[in-house]
């Protein structure tokens, strides 16, 4: 697997990903959209930090891509619809820089509160402005946070020991432990009237855009300070300017802007405005987290199909993972099976788990179903469990997951029934044995043992003496190999079989074993 680096990154990070001896790792830095998109196609994995765009442009280009690291939190520098429809992942490390913007906070929040940027700048020019420079106390004024995940906290944290009282917004949370920390939740505008300081930390999306425009500011308190360390856009920054131009709000601190590396000139340069250049997570031990967590969720999803920290997929723990390795494959091989036999065009997919798989994150595997089912049949797209749901969705399939308390006989069973136009098909599959290998245990409610694996060749026919003898007899005289051979009576006159070859079997051989005496219906399944 090849790595591809396309932004500084700290040596741990670099470290953690040549310390995996099945990835390549190269460090390719400050490309153009066109030269990225040109290397591109050799890569496994991409890690970027802010800078670097992730567009559907240069998806179309990443051939191989199976996953892009962001190092630090936000990911607006990344389409991830776009990856989510190519099957690539999206991992992040927002809880590695938590601690350094929050800090970032804090300081500015001081620095407005005293003014020490301007008495700063005007006493290097040689004035003494002492009575300019009055500020006020931290003590006994009221804090709002809206966006109350690591860094809102970590923040909340932080204002507490200074004497502020504590407001929250953040609609996605609940009261919870929040109480604890010392912060109130409330609604939007109530945090807007009461808070002297404001400080934002929310993702930039269609929602958050301009979150704090002309109206926002004129429902705050008179002599408000603002805080952005969050994102660019989240403030309509020519009403900010408005407001800190007559006096409405007091002072600003602002660490990111809509337009980088050139903001607003006018507002940066403005007295009562603290501005730095993006640097809330440029400290040493910041860069040093994001960058080990990164090159280790990109390296236990290359190297053993962890899932860590995705933005657009479930995460999944590496003793999860144990759990659910045996029937990934079970999974994938049930839906292939099932939908190569199936006749007709497919409407609706059921899976249902039973045994240990009902307490565990089966959606997983309801991924790899549907991945497997889809597979065969759409050459032109990179199928896999990431993007098999919305490829499902864009062709009409109906997918619905159950659990089923019922005993099974099995440590884990998947059922996987599959309805087309004509029909419905229903399979089961387990993990059976020493090394547990993928096993069709039944098939349309009839027992029957036969591998999930390889070139396996499908069909039903009468219940009578000297089926099994003359597909035998043919394949024997067509040089076809037979590995394991399973048929099973329905009772009702008929009869299926599941026999493994040992390579694919040309359409005229099928064409031929349709013939044989008894056959009713034959399919050859490719399975990997």
């Amino acid at each position: 697997m090849k790595v591809l680096i396309a932004e500084p990154l700290a040596e741990e990070g670099i470290a953690r990903l040549e310390a995996e001896p099945e990835i390549e790792v190269d460090i390719i830095l400050k490309q153009s959209p066109a030269e990225l998109a040109k290397l591109i196609p050799a890569y496994h994995g991409l890690i970027v930090r802010s800078s670097t765009k992730v567009t559907p442009e240069l998806l179309q280009a990443a051939t191989n891509l199976k996953i892009v690291g962001r190092a630090g939190s936000g990911v607006d520098n990344i389409d991830l619809k776009a990856c989510t429809a190519h099957g690539v992942v999206v991992v992040n490390t927002p809880g590695g820089n938590s601690v350094s913007v929050a800090e970032l906070v804090i300081g500015m929040i001081i620095a407005c509160s005293r003014k020490i940027a301007s008495a700063d700048r005007k006493l290097k020019q040689g004035i003494w402005a002492k009575k300019e420079s009055k500020g006020r106390e931290l003590n006994g004024k009221t804090l709002g946070i809206i966006g109350l995940g690591r860094i809102g906290q970590e923040v909340a944290i932080r204002a507490r020991p200074f004497g502020m009282t504590v407001l929250g917004h953040d609609p996605f949370v609940g009261e919870g432990d929040l109480e604890k920390k010392g912060i109130q939740l409330v609604d939007f505008e109530t945090l807007l009237a009461k808070s002297h300081f404001i400080t934002l930390h929310v993702p930039r999306n269609d929602k958050t855009k301009y979150m704090i425009a002309k109206d926002q500011i004129a429902a705050m308190r008179d002599g408000a300070v603002v805080l952005n360390a969050a994102r660019g856009g989240l403030i309509d920054e020519a009403a900010l300017l408005a407001g800190l131009n007559s006096g409405k709000i007091s002072a600003a601190g602002l660490d990111v802007y809509e337009s980088e590396p050139e903001p607003l000139a006018e507002l940066v340069c403005h007295d009562n405005v603290v501005a730095t250049p993006h640097i809330g997570a440029s400290t040493l031990e910041a860069q040093e987290q994001v960058g080990y967590y990164v090159a280790g969720f990109v390296a236990d999803y290359l190297v053993r199909g962890v899932v860590q920290s995705a933005v657009n997929y479930p995460t999944v723990t590496a003793e999860e993972m144990r759990t659910l390795h045996p029937y990934l494959l079970v999974a994938e091989r049930l839906g292939a099976f099932a939908a190569q036999v199936a006749v007709g065009r497919m409407h609706e997919l059921v899976v249902t788990y039973l045994g240990d798989l009902t307490s565990t994150r089966y959606a997983l595997l309801t991924d790899q179903v549907i991945a497997g089912g889809l597979r065969p049949f759409l050459s032109d797209a990179d199928v896999n469990p990431i993007n098999a749901r919305a490829l499902a969705e864009g062709r009409g399939l109906k997918i619905t997951e159950a659990t089923s308390s019922e005993a099974c006989g099995f440590a884990g069973l998947v059922r996987v029934a599959l309805t087309t136009e004509n029909s419905t098909i229903e399979v089961e599959g387990a993990a059976v044995g020493e090394d547990r290998p993928p096993r069709l245990v039944t098939m349309n409610g009839l027992k029957i043992d036969a591998p999930l694996e390889g070139p396996t060749l499908f069909f039903r026919n009468d219940d009578v003496p000297g089926v099994i003898g003359r597909v035998g007899t043919y394949a024997g005289e067509n040089g076809i190999n037979i590995a394991n051979f399973a048929l099973r009576s329905d009772r009702q006159g008929g009869a299926i079989g599941v026999v493994q070859l040992d390579k694919q079997i040309a359409k005229q051989q099928r064409d031929e074993l349709k013939q044989l005496l008894g056959i009713r219906f034959v399919r050859m399944v490719d399975l990997p």
